[in-house]
């Protein structure tokens, strides 16, 4: 990861800082990658992303991305 720090520190130094340290979901694309769970699909990071199948399921599909540009 050392080869990676600097870019990866100027992207999210321009972000602004209301999300996760950038350490979550590193560990939780870490995790995906490595979990030998052949049923689990999905992976979540923080609230927001455990929040997004629920609105997917309230909304639909159609209703979901409706908000999306």
């Amino acid at each position: 990861m050392a080869p990676y720090r600097a870019g990866i520190e100027e992207f999210f130094g321009n972000n602004t800082p209301t999300g996760s340290d950038p350490s979550v979901p590193a560990d939780v694309i870490h995790q995906a990658a490595v979990d030998t769970d052949p049923v689990k699909v999905h992976h979540h990071s923080d609230p927001d992303s455990m929040a997004i199948p629920r609105a997917k399921q309230i909304l639909g599909q159609e209703g979901l991305l409706a908000g999306v540009p």
